[in-house]
């Protein structure tokens, strides 16, 4: 496991001297392709319309299924995602998409009121630094 990254852009420049590329945080990376146990525990237990739906029984197709059902028809919040164990030792299922336009964050936020979950949006990502997202979903304390 990666524990700090650096990513160094050759396309942008500080502004102080021209010449200096600009250096970026890198976060640790998920688990792409997990979904973490409570995430699909909530789905079921908040979502049970979606027994017998593709997905069912795995832990990512759920999430596209609850995020499908949740207005999400093309899975845009869900792009390199996967579980990450948080330094205060609780999982979170971590997302990592483009920018992402009005009508899939309206459907996270619905996502995340349907399961009683919260969301944080960060800059840094794993994936593409300086081009993708970094969504952290928790369980509410």
């Amino acid at each position: 496991m990666v524990s700090q990254m650096e990513f160094v852009d050759p396309t942008l420049r500080s502004q102080s001297s021209g010449e200096t590329p600009l250096r970026a945080y890198v976060p640790p990376p998920p688990r792409i392709g997990r979904a973490p146990q409570w995430l699909t525990k909530r789905i079921r237990k908040h979502m049970p319309e979606l027994k017998g739906h593709w997905g069912w029984d795995t832990g990512i197709s759920l999430v596209y299924e609850a995020a499908y059902s949740c207005g999400d028809t093309w899975g845009r919040w869900i792009d390199h995602s996967g579980t990450l164990k948080l330094p205060d030792g609780r999982q979170a299922f971590v997302s990592e998409p483009y920018p992402l336009g009005l009508d899939a964050l309206q459907a996270l936020l619905a996502f995340c009121d349907r399961l009683d979950i919260t969301c944080s949006v960060h800059a840094a990502s794993s994936h593409y630094p300086t081009a993708c997202l970094r969504l952290i979903l928790t369980e509410k304390d």
